[in-house]
């Protein structure tokens, strides 16, 4: 069995050995400006109307256009290349910082199918926050990494599902860490995926090979004009790792919404959704987690007949019933394979009627539970799903008067007498209280 735990919040840094490098700003004269990988910010006429200067970059006048080599910043080694701009406050913001026939390393290769690109950023604080999204070039390429792949063929957007005005300011991974470096990870295999440009740009990548054609900033606010400083260092591809859909870490959430905290900083993170999906034999609807599963975050759906007063499940009459739901709803479901049966059943809260209604015995939790997983289990392409128990109601107290142990008993005689029909453990982990000491008590 497994045990999966949902917890925290994350603020660590992915650290991984690049595969390919394609820059890293090192053994070039500072000062040498818009040559190494990415052109100056007014270089793209795609944006260069969104900035407030396009003269010759000269910070020291005011005039943020600078795409310079630096070693004010390095994440490895001594230098990067600093990016500075000032926006004009127009509410479509964005930057194309673009590779097209730099002197060194343009238009570099890449292979979609087995790569994905990181990027180091150091963004200091007076910058503000802004999302960042990778534009790669259909071009067909059959160069190696790094080499000149071409300029020709499509563009699409990795990274970010929709725009703040199509075709304008892709709304891609927000970049909020200030003061230290952080590492941005694209895989053009589960990130989201938007048409940019091109006749053929159509948020699907329709060629196997490509090159990297840009970055693309876009403010959170676009009031927030200037000036904007962004390092960036050893821009590389490292090797895509098997689809999974479990993540390597345990921080997560209850419900979507502020994943790109984590996708800022390169993480991927466990998200819980809960789902009142009814008692309908008849009812096929489900939901769509590719967005979450596809971005590499570990989805988990609970999978609940209604709440409070409906209940958590149905009526023991409507058993058969739920379970043909719970089929017909993780059947229309791509992108999820981690199901919780159900909410806290010892609880009357979470009883069809409330305490006065039907409660959730032991015996009837075992009972639905088992012919969900086993419906869940019989589907094409889920017959590995993880079908997991639902947590109790921790501190609850004994009814007695209704059949319903305290919740250490109800919870020990649940899963007791499931033994292997359980694929995993689902712990509401709560203190009794908000004192942190209160974490390592009995």
């Amino acid at each position: 069995m497994r045990i999966l735990v949902c917890i925290g919040l994350l603020t660590t840094v992915l650290s991984a050995p690049a595969q390919c490098l394609i820059a890293n700003f090192e053994g070039f004269p500072t000062s040498t400006n818009g040559q190494v990988l990415f052109r100056v910010p007014s270089f793209s006429g795609s944006t260069s109307s969104f900035l407030a200067s396009t003269a010759t970059c000269n910070p020291n006048a005011g005039v943020f256009n600078c795409a310079q080599i630096s070693n004010e910043q390095a994440f490895r080694g001594t230098q990067s290349l600093k990016v500075s701009w000032r926006w004009n406050g127009n509410a479509n913001a964005w930057l194309r910082l673009t590779t097209f026939q730099a002197s060194v390393a343009p238009n570099p290769s890449i292979d979609f199918r087995t790569q994905r690109v990181v990027v180091r950023l150091y963004v200091p604080s007076t910058t503000p926050d802004f999302y960042l999204t990778l534009g790669l070039r259909e071009s067909a390429t059959t160069s190696v990494c790094f080499s000149n792949g071409g300029t020709s063929g499509s563009i699409e957007w990795i990274g970010a599902s929709s725009a703040r005005a199509y075709p304008h300011a892709p709304l891609g991974k927000r970049v909020s860490t200030k003061n230290r470096w952080v590492t941005v990870v694209f895989d053009p295999q589960r990130d989201p995926i938007l048409g940019f440009a091109g006749s053929t740009a159509n948020g699907v990548l329709d060629t196997l090979r490509g090159t990297l054609e840009h970055l693309a900033f876009t403010p959170v606010d676009p009031q927030q004009t200037a000036p904007y400083v962004v390092y960036i260092d050893e821009v590389a591809t490292i090797p895509r790792t098997k689809p999974n859909f479990q993540p390597p870490w345990i921080f997560g959430m209850h419900e979507p919404g502020g994943e790109y905290v984590a996708e800022g900083v390169g993480k991927r993170i466990w998200i819980l959704f809960t789902e009142g999906i009814g008692s309908d034999p008849n009812d096929r609807r489900g939901g769509d987690y590719r967005l979450w599963a596809n971005a590499g975050h570990g989805v988990i759906v609970r999978l609940n007949y209604g709440y409070n007063p409906q209940g958590t499940l149905p009526p023991e009459a409507q058993y058969a019933n739920f379970a043909r739901r719970v089929a017909n709803y993780v059947s229309a479901s791509p992108g999820a394979h981690i199901w919780i049966i159900g909410n806290e059943p010892n609880l009357p809260s979470e009883w069809p009627g409330g305490y006065d209604g039907e409660p959730i015995t032991v015996q009837r939790y075992l009972r639905v539970f088992r012919m969900c997983r086993n419906a869940i289990k019989s589907l094409p392409g889920h017959e590995n799903d993880l079908v997991l128990p639902a947590p109790v109601g921790t501190y609850a107290p004994p009814f007695p008067e209704k059949g319903i142990p305290g919740f250490l008993d109800y919870w020990t005689q649940m899963i007791t007498a499931l033994g292997n029909e359980q694929d995993g453990f689902v712990l509401h982990a709560y203190t009794h209280g908000t004192d942190p000491d209160l974490i390592f008590s009995d």
